[in-house]
């Protein structure tokens, strides 16, 4: 009988730095249990709301509290690192202790570090850390299964427009948004994405904006991909979610909201399979993040253009390939 190959992720998800870690892990973590891998999640933190998500998986779970990682990677094949807090020096006791290591950089890391195998999925910026493997651009953007099962023939009822800006909304936004546009006739409906995660304040606001006829409040939905496929068109967080929606072919405004989403604005997609808002300092108002949605909402052409090349971007087959990477190193060593 073939030997059951480990494989082990670390990535953290909280208020502070929103979900993103761990739901772009998730593609790899399911691609990885369909190859028979046993899973590993360690962490130091996991929102609740997510936590509670995983654990309908199948794989083990670790809160590492004050443990160290290197410590718990014993007969482990391959760990995945998708975080921005590790130092060089966990890096070096990694290599000694893994036999495949591997980095999701979005050019976050300041020293160059070395590793076995680096994902880099951005048409943006190349790595600058060493390894013998590099996995670079758009063909290593994962995408979940949850979104691969989804069809892409979903009825798109016009005048429907999607607001989803991560787990955590971080700048508090959500709300604004969804009451600017109620205020426009074009805009007929409303879905909004949220979690418990979120503000306090902002859940309460959405709330109150959902007693209204024309939105509902999708509250830690587990049905994300069918909810997102029925949008004429979205208003999303420039992170894994806008490459979800463009496989789906949903027009999309992307509001980069941090630093490491900043590769969204230099991609050779921006404007072209999606339109791009920097929002790290605020410098967008919300009636210009509404007039840019309205545009698009109208234009017809426009959404087209953009779904095409969206479409043509994005296959799918991203954790699939990075697997087959991670094999092939195991094997190798």
């Amino acid at each position: 009988m073939k030997e059951q190959r480990k494989i082990a992720f670390y990535a953290n998800a909280g208020q502070a730095i929103g979900f993103g870690h761990i739901m772009r892990q998730l593609a790899l973590i399911e691609a990885a249990l369909l190859q028979n891998y046993q899973v590993v999640l360690y962490a130091h933190d996991i929102a609740p709301t997510l936590l509670k998500r995983l654990y309908l998986l199948p794989i083990k779970i670790v809160l590492l509290e004050g443990k160290s990682l290197t410590t718990q990677l014993h007969l482990t094949d391959a760990v995945v690192i998708d975080d921005y807090n590790l130092t060089e020096s966990n890096f070096i006791d990694l290599k000694q202790t893994c036999s495949c290591v591997v980095l999701f950089d979005d050019n976050t890391y300041e020293p160059t570090l070395a590793v076995d195998l680096i994902v880099n999925p951005s048409d943006a910026f190349e790595s600058k850390h060493n390894a013998s493997i590099i996995l670079q651009g758009l063909s290593y953007r994962l995408i979940r299964q949850e979104f691969l099962l989804q069809s892409h023939t979903t009825f798109r009822k016009s005048g429907r427009v999607l607001v989803c800006l991560g787990g955590t909304d971080v700048k508090m936004l959500s709300a604004k948004i969804c009451h600017a546009l109620l205020s426009h006739s074009a805009v007929e409906y409303i879905d909004v994405l949220a979690t418990n995660s979120m503000a306090k304040q902002t859940l309460e606001e959405l709330k109150n904006l959902s007693a209204c006829n024309r939105i509902t409040l999708h509250l830690d939905a587990m049905n994300v991909a069918a909810i997102m496929a029925q949008a004429d068109i979205s208003i999303a967080g420039a992170g894994g979610s806008l490459y979800e929606l463009l496989y789906l072919g949903v027009p999309t405004l992307a509001l980069v909201m941090a630093d490491n989403q900043q590769q969204a604005l230099l991609s050779p997609l921006c404007g072209t399979a999606y339109i791009g808002l920097d929002l790290r300092n605020n410098v967008q108002s919300i009636e210009n993040i509404t007039h840019q949605a309205l545009f698009l909402l109208q234009s017809a052409d426009k959404k087209s253009n953009l779904r095409q090349v969206a479409n043509d971007s994005l296959d799918g087959k991203a954790a699939t390939r990075i697997l087959d990477a991670i094999n092939r190193h195991i094997v190798k060593n």
